[in-house]
């Protein structure tokens, strides 16, 4: 599928149909026209301009094209826009001064055509996307949330005559959004002298109590109040302090925003949005605030630190990145889990001061310390401890050196209470030790590794005081399958079966294709009618024009079907089919004829089009 680049250009004036649908379809302030050229930099090539490309279910997208100029001949050029490619699934609506509806059977060629003026070649109109269209694509399956509209131009089907432009097909990219979206926006800050960066802002519908939580959306009912209720629909539910209006096309107007209450209960809600009887609904997640605990409240220069979060649920609904840091300098990084929670490690810079310092668990950019970085979790937050983290050049410490899954590993330290039974723990979960502290403070035993494998927090308690390490769990070697105590040597084989012999594939033939239908007009006289085929495969082909059903030649004439032309043609070129007596009897019966061309290949698979047949 080639997309075209958009370009942006302005518009050199309009005419007459075209101002007059300006007026009939109005223009939203909030969307910035697009325009796509069928030629990426020629700004004299046909083009396609659209005032979004980005819209929801059951909005309307404004259209135009310039430049679909016709070669010449009877009737007008069409341009049609098919979603997809295909017209199938939810049909679009399209409507406007220039939408056009082709009589007959051309509705299997394509559902939407718009009517050029020429020598322009400009027209307008609107295209309406489903309203249960969803943003991965009609079904089966999806289409891995792209979406497009297919340009077409220059086929015999896009005109109301014979007079086309040159081939014209290229996609308009589009991008498919819920009605309503909900999520958190924040003004990243910038050192002095530095631009402020655009605000950031990231989708979901995971939140905490007092949350001010962005509002987007489309389709209500156009310069109206937008209704915001809490879990129902009655006027008890309104949310205080929400007051937005619509624009001038029913969209959201942006920096819109909604603030939830602070007491409210943690669990699942429904947020309501509405103007009159157009109402959408959005389930939402209230989560606690997060909260984080220091595990080792005393640290020597340079030693480990470690802290357990809880809560820490991000706007998309997955564990935050929580980064440990002093001032500017981050210490290390924890990823809670789905629910928020996690354990980790960070390694206080051995030139830090002694005494308290305020150590933070800062989430809203990469694991690393502000202000550099990127925002790319949010809602972002800075929690610090109480009581604060002491550095000491007595606090405890402990060495614990990694190994396998399940293995005994000895552990040492100093500066625990003296005599004081100790544990361990790694990631939170007890482990089997057997450890003990004399009466100097000096830790020696050993302890069971886990099964999990991967890097934690191991963290050993004695009394009152505690120390961590970080420590890394490899996975155990594969069991031998030769078992313990066996010889090395080759390994058995197995006696090759025979094979029986095989027949070499014959050579098959290229499977045979129809031509394509290129031009199909009757000539000056009305007894031949030319027509161009292109492609296909050198053999044989029918060519056989029917009546589209049954017609009358004349008024006494029975109604029968009237082959009008019939004739076996070798390869692809243009052709010049005699008329037969009826079918030139037709054509002087009714302008327009409607028939059916048959490309039957010999060997292959007939095709059949249903066109209409002009009288010269």
């Amino acid at each position: 599928m080639r997309t075209s680049p958009p370009r942006t250009r302005a518009r050199r004036g309009l005419t007459t149909a075209a101002t007059l649908a300006a007026l009939l379809l109005p223009a939203s302030a909030a969307h910035a026209a697009t325009t796509f050229p069928s030629i990426p930099g020629d700004p004299t090539s046909a083009s396609i301009t659209v005032d979004r490309t980005t819209v929801s279910p059951g909005e309307w997208i404004q259209v135009s094209g310039d430049h679909f100029v016709g070669l010449g001949g009877d009737g007008v050029p069409l341009v049609t826009l098919r979603p997809y490619d295909f017209d199938k699934g939810p049909e679009w609506a399209a409507d406007g001064i220039d939408h056009y509806t082709f009589p007959g059977t051309h509705q299997l060629e394509a559902k939407t055509w718009f009517i050029t003026h020429q020598p322009t070649g400009t027209f307008s109109g609107r295209m309406q996307l489903p309203p249960t269209a969803t943003p991965d694509g009609p079904p089966p399956g999806g289409l891995n949330g792209q979406h497009w509209l297919r340009v077409l131009s220059g086929a015999p089907f896009t005109s109301t005559g014979d007079n086309v432009t040159t081939p014209i097909s290229y996609t308009v990219p589009l991008t498919v959004v819920e009605r309503i979206r909900l999520g958190l926006t924040v003004q990243p800050g910038a050192p002095p002298g530095v631009p402020v960066p655009a605000p950031v802002y990231q989708q979901g519908t995971t939140f905490r109590p007092g949350a001010s939580v962005t509002v987007k959306g489309a389709t209500f009912t156009p310069g109206t109040a937008l209704s915001v209720r809490l879990d129902g629909d009655q006027p008890a539910n309104d949310l205080p302090g929400a007051a937005i209006t619509t624009t001038g096309t029913g969209d959201v107007p942006d920096g819109a925003r909604v603030t939830l209450p602070a007491g409210i209960v943690p669990g699942a809600h429904t947020l309501r949005f509405a103007t009159g009887t157009i109402a959408h609904e959005v389930p939402i997640t209230v989560t606690k605030a997060p909260t984080q605990t220091l595990l080792t409240p005393e640290v020597r220069p340079g030693g480990t630190v470690a802290v357990s979060v809880e809560d820490y649920v991000g706007v998309r609904g997955t564990g935050q990145k929580v980064a440990l840091a002093i001032g500017s300098a981050a210490l290390g990084c924890i990823t809670a889990d789905g629910a928020g929670t996690g354990i980790g490690t960070g390694v206080v810079p051995a030139t830090t001061a002694l005494g308290p310092v305020n150590l933070l668990a800062n989430v809203g950019l990469s694991c690393i310390a502000p202000p550099a970085g990127t925002v790319d979790d949010l809602p972002n937050s800075s929690g610090g401890f109480t009581p604060l983290l002491t550095v000491s050049a007595t606090a405890p410490t402990v060495t614990v050196p990694g190994g396998l899954q399940g293995a005994q590993v000895a552990a040492s330290g100093e500066g625990f209470a003296p005599g004081a039974a100790a544990s361990a723990a790694y990631r939170g979960v007890p482990l089997a030790s057997a450890l003990g502290v004399d009466g100097a403070g000096r830790l020696s035993g050993t302890v069971t590794l886990p099964e999990g494998v991967g890097d934690g927090a191991l963290v050993i308690t004695a009394g009152t005081t505690t120390a961590a390490a970080s420590v890394t769990v490899a996975a155990r070697p594969a069991p031998d399958p030769a078992g313990p105590g066996t010889p090395a040597g080759p390994a058995p084989t197995t006696p090759a079966t025979p094979t029986t012999p095989t027949t070499p594939a014959q050579p098959t033939e290229p499977a045979v294709t129809a031509p394509k239908l290129g031009t199909f007009r009757t000539q000056k006289g009305g007894r031949r009618v030319r027509i161009v085929l292109k492609g296909g495969s050198k053999v044989p082909t029918t060519i056989t024009v029917r009546s589209k059903g049954r017609v009358r030649t004349s008024r006494r004439a029975k109604a029968k079907v009237v082959t009008l032309a019939k004739r076996t043609v070798t390869k692809a070129g243009t052709y010049d089919l005699v008329l037969t007596k009826d079918g030139r009897a037709l054509l002087r019966r009714a302008r327009t004829t409607k028939v059916v061309v048959t490309l039957a290949p010999k060997g292959g698979k007939a095709t059949t089009q249903t066109l209409a047949l002009r009288r010269g």
